[in-house]
């Protein structure tokens, strides 16, 4: 079963790089999304671009966090390769083994799925049953099995795997939610890549419930783009009844979600601000910021640096706005107390922003075992937390 409810989002926090290396990965960013936007006729676009730059922030997180992160991740579950880190109460909530089919000479198996309450994570391998060694290339920093092209290039040969940019849940098509994102690596299994998803759910308005939500994924047979049908009068996709791995799910977790839509505005000299929804899981803190930058401070910029991102043409890939002026100032908001002391003892993991435009930021942290009376949301400027923006959340 699933239902909707108000628009909610996600709150973290992750230690900020030397600048020197945070401008060098906004670079290198900022090429992939200028590269891909000069792309066309590639059905499955969205979905790639998403992916490659999924692999530039999990390297840069790699760098930045050091050895803990790249420990966790040999672990291997489902949370250790989405968040970086198993959060506190998040084994008991992955459910295993819950879908096997031999195809040709491929197995496709779904090994670990949860969800809890905002997003749904999910692993599953496709391997080669002939295969006699393991494919990727071993790295020692991360102590993983990376993969190449050739790689890719072996395991689509077989015929079966990711081919529409969907999911069904209870038979309804959901589009690849924004902030959604997929991590892939070779197993010392011979022949297999382990995928490991993040759906961000909410970011789609989608929320589930229920003991028994059947979720069907593309990732069986390949199946050409034609063969989809969509009903004429809704637009929807309906479930195909080929190429689909299903299983179901117990999603009842999301009764035990806590939501604050504290819309409590905090106006400054850099901002106005206010935090839309504060919701808390049983494993993750979300947070929605909503915020414009200071009429002053962005002409000061742009009379500082011009008016955008120039291209070789004259013109500009894009206009500043407040995420050049002080993007990185609304990125570096965390969860404190009423002192400006972090209520969060350890954020190891892909925690921190999750996203920043001109009006909105995202964020995720931890789990959080007791909500302060009181709760903020502040930035760190000039090497320390300043609670002159701090924005309240109760």
């Amino acid at each position: 079963m699933k239902k909707r409810i108000p628009n909610q989002t996600i709150p973290s926090s992750l230690p900020a790089p030397p600048e020197v290396f945070a401008k060098a990965m906004r670079e290198t960013l900022q090429g992939i999304v200028q590269a891909e936007a000069q792309k066309e006729n590639q059905p499955m676009q969205k979905h790639f671009t998403k992916r490659r730059v999924l692999l530039y922030v999990i390297i840069a997180v790699l760098l930045v966090s050091g050895v803990a992160i790249a420990a966790a991740l040999l672990t291997g579950t489902v949370f250790d390769y989405t968040l970086g880190v198993t959060p506190e109460n998040a084994q008991s909530m992955i459910k295993y083994d819950l879908a096997d089919e031999t195809i040709g000479d491929a197995e496709v198996k779904i090994t670990e799925a949860a969800y809890d309450g905002m997003s749904l994570f999910v692993a599953f391998s496709i391997r080669d049953l002939s295969a006699s060694e393991p494919l990727g290339t071993y790295d020692e920093p991360s102590g993983m099995r990376l993969l190449t092209e050739s790689d890719y290039e072996y395991i689509n040969d077989l015929g079966v795997g990711w081919w529409v940019d969907h999911i069904w849940i209870d038979g309804k098509p959901i589009d690849m939610p924004a902030m959604s994102s997929v991590m892939d690596v070779a197993t010392e299994t011979p022949g297999e890549i382990l995928y490991s998803m993040l759906f961000r759910l909410d970011q789609e308005e989608i929320y589930l419930s229920g003991n028994s939500v059947e979720i069907s994924m593309p990732i069986g047979e390949r199946q050409s783009l034609d063969s989809l049908v969509r009903d004429a009068d809704s637009g929807e996709i309906a479930l195909p009844d080929q190429g689909m791995i299903s299983f179901t799910l117990d999603c009842s977790i999301r009764d035990q979600v806590i939501a604050f839509t504290p819309e409590l505005e905090t106006v400054s000299d850099r901002w106005r601000a206010k935090v839309r929804t504060a919701i808390f899981t049983p494993i993750q803190t979300y947070i929605t910021v909503d915020w414009a930058v200071n009429e002053d401070v962005m002409a000061a910029y742009i009379a500082e640096n011009g008016e955008g991102y120039p291209d070789d043409n004259g013109g500009y890939y894009w206009l500043y706005d407040g995420v050049d002026a002080v993007g990185s100032d609304i990125q570096s908001l965390q969860l404190v107390d009423q002192n400006g002391m972090p209520v969060i003892a350890s954020t190891e993991g892909f925690y921190g922003s999750q996203g920043t435009g001109a009006t909105v930021a995202y964020f995720t942290f931890p789990y959080l075992e007791t909500i302060p009376d009181e709760l903020y949301m502040a930035p760190t400027i000039d090497g320390k937390i300043d609670m002159d923006y701090a924005i309240k959340i109760k």
